[in-house]
Formats: C-alpha cells, sequence, structure tokens
C-alpha cells in the first residue's frame, strides 16, 4: 500500500527546473520597464513595414 502511494506522489510532483525556469522568467518581465516594453510593441509592428519597404527598394533598384 505505502509503495503505491509512493510511486502516484513520485508521479505527480513537479520537476523542479521547471519551477526554477518559471521564477527567471518572472524576474526578467519584472525587471523589464515600461519603456523597454513599449519599444518591443513598436518593433513587433514596424518589422513587416520595414521588411516591405526593403522589397520594394530592391524592385526599384533591379529595374534601374
Amino acid at each position: 500500500m505505502f509503495g503505491l502511494w509512493l510511486q502516484m506522489a513520485i508521479s505527480f510532483r513537479k520537476p523542479k527546473g521547471v519551477s526554477k525556469m518559471q521564477k527567471q522568467k518572472l524576474e526578467f518581465a519584472k525587471s523589464k520597464t515600461e519603456e523597454e516594453i513599449t519599444k518591443e510593441k513598436i518593433r513587433e509592428h514596424l518589422n513587416p513595414a520595414i521588411l516591405i519597404l526593403q522589397e520594394l527598394l530592391e524592385v526599384e533598384s533591379d529595374d534601374n
């Protein structure tokens, strides 16, 4: 009976590496300032536009 209980306890426990990783992510998120978060959001929105402009410039340079 005790062996069955022990097996169940071991199978349900979380690995320690996961909780350490979650703590590191939480600390990293807390360390970001509002300015950094805003800059990241702006970059996310501008990246597709920049890629489109680069493609247009390449097409125009090929025409010349």
